[in-house]
C-alpha cells in the first residue's frame, strides 16, 4: 500500500502531534464525564473517510482521536442528525478548548 501523500505544512503539523500528543480517547471520555455529556465509544477498524486515517499513517504514524457526528444520507438532501448528538459534540469541543489542553502544547 502507497503511503498517504501529504504537503510540507500537513507534515510539520503531524510531526508537532507527534512530538505532543495533545489528547487521547481516555482524555475526552473523562471530560464528557465530568461535564456530563452523553457519548458514545466505538472502533473504526476501516477508512473513516476523515484525516485521521492519514494522521495515523504518515510519519511514525500520530494517535489521531474522531470525535464525529452520526449523520444518516451525508451530502444528500435527505441528510438527517440528531440535534442533541450535535449540541453533545458541540459541548465536548467547548470543554476541550476552554480545557486549557490546546494552550498547553501549541503555546
Amino acid at each position: 500500500m502507497e503511503a498517504p501523500k501529504i504537503f510540507e505544512s500537513e507534515y510539520r503539523f503531524c510531526l508537532i502531534l507527534w512530538e505532543n500528543e495533545p489528547v487521547n480517547s481516555t482524555r475526552l471520555v473523562e471530560l464528557c464525564k465530568a461535564q456530563g455529556i452523553p457519548y458514545t465509544v466505538d472502533a473504526a477498524p476501516g477508512n473513516t473517510g476523515t484525516d485521521a486515517n492519514v494522521l495515523g499513517s504518515c510519519a511514525e504514524g500520530i494517535p489521531a482521536v474522531l470525535a464525529s457526528l452520526p449523520i444518516k444520507n451525508m451530502h444528500s438532501p435527505t441528510e438527517v442528525l440528531s440535534l442533541e448528538d450535535a449540541e453533545a459534540l458541540t459541548a465536548l469541543t467547548r470543554a476541550f478548548v476552554t480545557s486549557g489542553e490546546i494552550k498547553e502544547v501549541f503555546a
